[in-house]
C-alpha cells in the first residue's frame, strides 16, 4: 500500500506541475498579446491650423488617449472625393505629437486649404 501512496502522491506533484506550467504559458500569451487598435473619425476644420509654415500643426483632444506611450496614426476616411485625398495627400498630415488625451497632427507639405475627414488609430502600447 506504502508503493502505491508513494506513486500516487508523485502522480498528483507532476499534474499539478504540469498545470502550473499551463497557468503560466498562458499567462504570458495574454499578457505579450497584441492590443487592438480603435478608428476614431474626426473632421479637421479648415481654419484651424496654426503656423505661418510648414509643418502647420492641429490640436486634437482624444479621450481614448490614456497613456502616451500608445501608437497613433492619422488616415484620411475610406470613400472621400477625389479633392479631398489629393489635399490630404499633399498636406501629408501625420501625427506629431502625443499625450494623455490629445494628439497633435502635422501638415508637413501645404496648408489644408478645406475640412478634411480622417481617421485616428489608436494602438497598443510601444513595448
Amino acid at each position: 500500500m506504502d508503493t502505491v501512496d508513494t506513486e500516487l502522491k508523485k502522480a498528483t506533484t507532476a499534474m499539478a506541475n504540469v498545470v502550473d506550467s499551463a497557468k503560466t504559458a498562458a499567462q504570458e500569451v495574454v499578457g505579450n498579446k497584441a492590443d487592438k487598435s480603435i478608428l476614431i473619425p474626426y473632421t479637421l476644420l479648415y481654419g484651424q491650423w496654426v503656423g505661418d509654415s510648414a509643418p502647420y500643426t492641429y490640436t486634437i483632444p482624444v479621450a481614448a488617449l490614456t497613456d502616451a506611450s500608445q501608437k497613433v496614426n492619422v488616415y484620411e476616411q475610406f470613400g472621400q472625393d477625389v479633392a479631398s485625398i489629393e489635399q490630404f495627400q499633399k498636406s501629408n498630415i501625420r501625427a506629431w505629437s502625443k499625450s494623455v488625451g490629445q494628439i497633435q497632427l502635422a501638415a508637413y507639405g501645404d496648408l489644408p486649404e478645406m475640412d478634411l475627414d480622417i481617421f485616428i488609430e489608436i494602438g497598443g502600447t510601444y513595448k
